[in-house]
């Protein structure tokens, strides 16, 4: 049994297979997790910790806000930022050996890691002083790229949007391999810079009806920070949020909307659109995949952004977090060779903008040793595809032959597979396309109003292998894929 663990985004999650074909998530922790209540009782176990310092398993949250903190008070509490760092430490240590005493966790488990891996981890030192470490650490984009079947280009940029900073990776598929061409940090774009924004514009609203600007009191200014934390909670969920804080007896309550979020972000749609452009300028291919995941993608409209970008007739692809550790336990059992790895050290990336915050950091990574991380993906993992007909049949009571790059689907008179209105009114006028990229074929719903379902299971755009069954619709007609 092999596992992968997602420590770098908004949740931590874990995944195991048995092969590189077998996945199951066995923990994934969020709101309504049963797991959760052992991450709240470590965190109560701790010794008062400071106001604002949560539970252990939101781990990108917790960590920017942590800076926020420590950089704003940088030169006054010391003292509070190392006991900041300290709680933190002990709580995601804990934390995270109940995980692996409840797998029974051995070296046959790997470890995901941001795209800008070396910021975001720095608590690995301690988790893995003293007990099981990774058999290695993968970066996010190789977990999405290999195991993303929704790919049909040859040509990819993976961007990694969360609460750090964000990371665009242009890649090529080259003898079924990805190779990575092109990486671009972007530190204009991060959900703790959007938080920031917020925070501070929380404060001037304080400053203005009360007289009063909590970032002068520490504990004022972590109230702050926790409700901006749960507005960002429910703006993942719902779209939009309410600041509801309480400081020093004065309550203030404000709307985050999508007219707000995008007055805070109005430069980061800006600078994304300028990356995106400087990646794909010089790139001569036909089909352009844009792959996109983290705290961002939930809260803004980043697809609507990276959509000019996209070729072919593509679309923004969105990952779910999930997809990352059920990877990285694929690649940790695909991963046998070890010229796939590299020695790297953790904390070569290691940030110091924060003063006496970043120095206790350091001062707890001298005694972490060096950590191998997967350099290159395995041949078998690395296209995230399998081969499939070189052409196919549409079986219906007489078969239809595709014919060209694409098929279109639909009622309308223009479709080059039309279907009568009167006997099929459940279906769109353009209600899918079947797109066909060098040896493969895609389906792709066309927003259509009820659905284009693939073996059962509604679909945005779908690989189709020999025997995939297709449905127009939850009671619309039901046609089979076979090679011609």
């Amino acid at each position: 049994m092999y596992y992968g663990i997602d420590f770098g985004s908004e949740m931590l999650k874990v995944a195991s297979t048995n092969d590189i074909g077998d996945q199951q998530v066995l923990i994934q922790l969020s709101q309504t997790d049963p797991f959760l209540p052992t991450a709240i009782s470590l965190f109560q176990q701790q010794n008062s910790p400071q106001p604002g310092v949560a539970v252990g398993w939101d781990v990108y949250d917790q960590r920017a806000m942590n800076r926020s903190i420590a950089s704003s008070f940088r030169d006054d509490i010391d003292d509070e930022a190392k006991r900041l760092v300290h709680n933190r430490q002990l709580i995601l240590a804990e934390f995270f050996q109940a995980i692996l005493s409840t797998l029974q966790l051995t070296n046959d488990f790997a470890m995901s890691i941001p795209d800008d891996w070396g910021h975001a981890n720095w608590t690995l030192g301690t988790v893995f002083r003293n007990g099981v470490r990774p058999a290695m650490f993968v970066r996010e984009w190789q977990t999405i790229c290999c195991t993303n079947a929704e790919l049909c280009g040859d040509v990819s940029i993976f961007a990694s949007l969360g609460s750090g900073p964000a990371r665009l990776t242009l890649c090529q598929l080259k003898e079924q391999c990805w190779t990575p061409l092109k990486s671009v940090r972007l530190n204009s774009i991060s959900g703790a810079k959007l938080k920031k924004r917020i925070i501070d514009w929380v404060a001037e609203e304080m400053i203005s009806e009360f007289r009063l600007d909590p970032r002068e009191h520490l504990e004022a200014y972590c109230q702050i920070v926790n409700s901006v934390d749960r507005a960002f909670i429910q703006l993942a969920h719902s779209g939009t949020a309410t600041i509801d804080a309480t400081v020093l007896g004065r309550r203030l309550q404000r709307n985050l909307d999508g007219v707000v979020m995008m007055e805070m972000a109005a430069d980061m749609a800006t600078s994304l659109r300028g990356a995106l452009e400087s990646l794909v300028k010089n790139i001569q291919s036909d089909t352009i995949d844009v792959v996109l995941w983290g705290e961002l993608t939930l809260i803004l409209p980043i697809a609507d952004w990276c959509l000019p970008f996209c070729r072919g007739g593509t679309q923004p692809i969105h990952c779910s977090l999930d997809s990352v550790a059920a990877g990285t336990a694929r690649l940790c059992a695909a991963t046998t060779e070890s010229n796939c790895l590299d020695n790297a050290d953790l904390y070569e990336a290691i940030d110091t903008e924060t003063g006496a915050y970043w120095t206790a950091l350091l001062e707890v990574s001298e005694s972490m040793d060096v950590i191998p991380v997967l350099r290159d993906l395995p041949v078998s993992l690395a296209a995230g595809r399998v081969p499939t007909p070189a052409a196919i049949t549409i079986v219906e009571t007489n078969e239809k032959r595709v014919v060209g790059a694409q098929l279109l689907i639909g009622r309308s008179p223009k479709a080059e597979w039309s279907f009568p209105s009167d006997k099929y009114p459940e279906l769109s006028f353009e209600h899918c396309v079947l797109l066909k990229r060098k040896s493969e074929y895609f389906l792709k719903d066309l927003n259509s109003t009820n659905g284009t379902f693939v073996n059962g299971e509604r679909i945005s755009i779908h690989r189709i292998q020999n025997g995939d069954q297709f449905q127009l619709g939850e009671s619309g007609p039901t046609f089979r894929f076979a090679s011609q």
